[in-house]
């Protein structure tokens, strides 16, 4: 849920200003807070998912 609303913060979905920490702190809109163009809360969204679906697979999978 966090990374969904960073998501929305950063695309402007969210009416909401974003503000730093501190006067010179970073916030999730700045171009220091995307990897390769891509930003973080996006990365984490997608680590959350592919880490809930590979624990789904495996409890698919038979034991034996």
């Amino acid at each position: 849920m966090v990374a969904l609303w960073h998501i929305g913060l950063y695309a402007g979905i969210i009416p909401e200003p974003v503000q730093p920490c501190t006067a010179t702190g970073p916030s999730c809109t700045d171009d220091n807070q995307a990897i390769l163009g891509v930003p973080i809360p996006l990365l984490s969204l997608l680590a959350f998912i592919l880490t809930a679906s590979l624990s789904i697979l495996s409890l698919k999978e038979p034991r034996s």
